[in-house]
């Protein structure tokens, strides 16, 4: 586990930050119903489908009603060359 902190025994600022974490975990579930479990587990389903969304996407890119830019339809692509 990397949380930008260098791992050791004694890190207090690692220990606090995870903390941290625990704390608002707790209040996202509290005040949304959302777990950390399953905000994992929608980041996961997003993340390997990234390349279905991003297709979609840059198919409704410039079409009518929406948006044309140049740098999104670079983003898209990008991705979808990943």
């Amino acid at each position: 586990m990397s949380n930008g902190f260098k791992q050791r025994k004694n890190n207090k600022q690692l220990i606090q930050q995870l903390t941290q974490q625990d704390f608002l975990w707790e209040g996202v579930e509290r005040l949304f119903s959302v777990t950390k479990s399953s905000a994992r587990d929608v980041r996961s389903y997003l993340v390997s489908r990234m390349n279905y969304i991003a297709a979609d996407n840059l198919k409704g890119l410039c079409t009518p009603g929406h948006s044309c830019k140049e740098n999104g339809k670079l983003l898209l692509t990008t991705i979808l060359k990943q």
